[in-house]
């Protein structure tokens, strides 16, 4: 069977535009490593904790809401946060799908003015971005590391 149109329909039915691809597989790809950073910070609460909270008459999930997560997400903070500023670094992948992103906008206005302004001013966006969140995450992991000594 040959199609009217040079590209096949989608398989699902669904048509996604380039954000909605983007956005997608970037959510499916960091929830599955942020959910298994978080499968690791609950694993690396000591089971005596929920067995004391048991204890105290709270529910399982009471147990998980007031004890376990706390704990876990304090352990792996540093991870999540480090996660988050790659998902923030891959954004420049956007523009192979066709979501022009900010670096992929600045290469045409470089070519036409024959100036490296736009790119400068790119970077200069990126680390306007991304320096609060690496000194951020730099505090968080001198944080833990104190803690843990």
């Amino acid at each position: 069977m040959r199609w009217a149109s040079p590209t096949p329909p989608p398989f699902a039915g669904i048509e996604l535009g380039g954000f909605g691809c983007v956005a997608l597989a970037f959510f499916l790809n960091t929830g599955a490593y942020d959910c298994e950073i978080l499968r690791a910070g609950i694993d690396s609460v000591p089971s005596g904790q929920a067995e004391a909270a048991r204890s105290t008459d709270l529910t399982r999930a009471q147990t998980m809401a007031f004890v376990v997560l706390p704990q876990a997400v304090r352990n792996v903070l540093p991870e999540l946060m480090s996660n988050m500023l790659n998902v923030v670094k891959l954004t420049a992948l956007g523009s192979v799908v066709a979501m022009p992103e900010l670096l992929f906008q600045a290469r045409p206005a470089q070519s036409l003015t024959y100036n490296l302004t736009p790119i400068v001013a790119a970077a200069l966006i990126y680390f306007a971005l991304l320096w609060p969140l690496v000194r951020l995450l730099s505090r968080l992991e001198n944080r833990a590391l104190r803690a843990s000594a």
